[in-house]
């Protein structure tokens, strides 16, 4: 979900030039893009599991925490507000999952 965030935000961001797009904003939506078919790659072949992944989400989700303090430490209030949109955009992810798979796990249980 924070990948297509921050994608929806680059569009929006490259949509506001009307002609010639800076490199930087088209290198930054490419990664983003890259990282995001990777990641899908991932879960379709099996490399990456649903617990895994999770893992890693909350791993960056206290990076993000950390990056927000110090960032606000600095005196840089907006990107102290981009990491902590970040990181309630993944907590709210992880919540979803972890609500989805319990009810799933309820279910196979009524079984």
């Amino acid at each position: 979900m924070v990948l297509e965030n921050e994608i929806g935000l680059v569009n929006s961001a490259i949509s506001a030039y009307h002609g010639n797009v800076p490199d930087d904003l088209m290198d930054h939506k490419q990664a983003l893009e890259i990282k995001m078919n990777m990641l899908v790659i991932q879960v379709q072949t099996g490399g990456l599991s649903i617990d895994q992944y999770l893992a890693n989400v909350k791993a960056r989700i206290e990076q993000d925490k950390k990056c927000a303090l110090v960032f606000k430490r600095a005196g840089r209030l907006d990107l102290a507000k981009q990491a902590l949109r970040r990181k309630k955009i993944a907590q709210d992810e992880v919540d979803e999952a972890e609500t989805a798979m319990a009810q799933q796990a309820e279910e196979d249980d009524e079984e």
